[in-house]
């Protein structure tokens, strides 16, 4: 799995990213997580950024990752495998990708008027 990198862009279209995982079921996607009966929140981030595709994410990916794992609990720093395997299952099946115009801003131009 590759590693978690921050950014303010992110990398294919949300049409194409995470295609192939948007079906998966909870026990699929618990078979992919490492070992153990918790599951680190970083462990959660990488595993969501490798399923949709991504290879930078921004604060809007994180936005979109709380708002998928407190749909079942609060964030923290590690969960119980279910909710894990709920809050990825979520997070994939609901991405619409970041707003193209925010990500994607050249910072040097972004506050500028047009």
């Amino acid at each position: 799995m590759p590693p978690l990198i921050r950014s303010a862009r992110t990398a294919p279209p949300p049409s194409s990213g995470g295609s192939r995982y948007r079906n998966l079921t909870e026990d699929q996607i618990d078979a992919m997580l490492p070992p153990g009966d918790l599951v680190k929140h970083f462990v959660l981030r990488a595993v969501i950024q490798h399923m949709l595709s991504l290879i930078e994410v921004c604060d809007f990916f994180d936005d979109h990752i709380a708002a998928s794992v407190t749909a079942f609990t609060p964030v923290a720093d590690r969960y119980p495998r279910a909710v894990a395997a709920k809050a990825i299952r979520r997070a994939v099946g609901t991405w619409q990708g970041c707003p193209e115009a925010l990500c994607r801003a050249d910072p040097d131009t972004a506050d500028r008027d047009g």
